[in-house]
């Protein structure tokens, strides 16, 4: 089984691989999709103009988006997952956002980012990008902090693919580890490059003043993303894997990795 994903929360995909999800796949992932949808809507009320996604996969949260009445552009780095999800109605454009020149729709009242800033190397490069094509405009950030993950949340990582391995609701490879903190960090940081989200907050602060921060639930969508959503009890893991994350986190016994914020991008630098 080949699991494809609208967002990909730091994991890696071949190049000129499509990154579109199946039905089955979005069904599995739905509270997810409406979770970060419901947070776009309410960072982006008031906006009024043209909004760029960034790292918008195969276009379903662009979509919602735009049935909202939102004037969107869509844009992912990955050819082959552009002009697929285009190919099945939902726009999706092939840029660098380092490099992309707006495509004639700048300059954008907001920039979205949707699980993709952590990837674009150097940082610095998106930033000023940011202050180009969105000068005055604002900025919403559905990201996450590999090294907020502490070792309650490592744990339950290892652990919940581990048993629905085990259960055949998941066909990811799942080895033992020592040390699943180091192991977790040496997977995001060291294999996957994924940018830590003080790093991430720095650049940002560069040119945009923060001015709604949050953290929430993050390993359970992590986890379920490697699930198969065609087995009869993935439903019911992904669901359990929700109320785990969340009752730890309310009860003070796992950190929350999950972070959204709001910013004002500045006029220039």
């Amino acid at each position: 089984m080949r699991h494809d994903h609208q967002h990909s929360d730091g994991e890696e995909h071949r190049h000129g691989e499509a990154r579109i999800s199946t039905a089955e796949e979005r069904a599995l992932l739905e509270p997810f999709t409406d979770d970060v949808h419901a947070f776009l809507r309410v960072a982006l009320d008031g906006v009024d103009g043209p909004i760029a996604e960034i790292g918008a996969g195969d276009g379903v949260i662009a979509d919602r988006l735009r049935a909202d009445g939102f004037d969107v552009t869509a844009v992912d780095a990955n050819p082959a997952t552009a002009a697929a999800a285009t190919g099945q109605g939902r726009e999706v454009l092939a840029a660098d956002w380092r490099t992309w020149d707006g495509a004639g729709r700048a300059p954008f009242a907001a920039l979205v980012f949707t699980r993709s800033l952590h990837h674009i190397d150097p940082i610095e490069h998106a930033t000023e990008q940011m202050v180009r094509l969105a000068p005055g405009g604002r900025l919403i950030c559905d990201e996450f902090g590999f090294e907020r993950v502490d070792e309650a949340g490592a744990q339950l990582l290892v652990d919940a693919r581990a048993i629905a391995a085990a259960a055949g609701v998941s066909d990811k490879d799942v080895v033992a580890v020592a040390d699943p903190t180091a192991a977790w960090t040496d997977r995001m940081a060291g294999n996957h490059h994924v940018l830590p989200s003080d790093r991430l907050l720095g650049a940002i602060r560069e040119v945009a003043d923060i001015e709604q921060l949050a953290h929430g639930r993050f390993i359970a969508r992590f986890v379920a993303q490697g699930l198969d959503p065609t087995h009869p009890r993935a439903h019911a893991v992904r669901d359990l894997l929700i109320a785990t994350e969340d009752a730890r986190i309310a009860a003070g016994g796992l950190a929350p990795a999950g972070l959204r914020l709001v910013a004002r991008i500045r006029s220039s630098a």
